[in-house]
């Protein structure tokens, strides 16, 4: 299935969201001292990462 230029480009800004979301949820992870805090933000960098990855491939 061939997309549109404009389905593209929103898939583009879907990556650009997970990919931002992933670093920022990193960033808290690595500045927070609670360790289930730490562990949730750790996981859901992880799971934003790999939905990234995800779009990129289905592309």
């Amino acid at each position: 299935m061939e997309l549109t230029q404009v389905e593209l480009n929103n898939i583009r800004e879907i990556v650009s969201g997970c990919i931002s979301t992933a670093d920022k949820m990193r960033a808290y992870a690595a500045s927070c001292s609670d360790k289930q805090l730490k562990q949730m933000f750790s996981d859901s960098a992880a799971k934003s990462q790999q939905d990234a990855e995800k779009l990129i491939q289905m592309l």
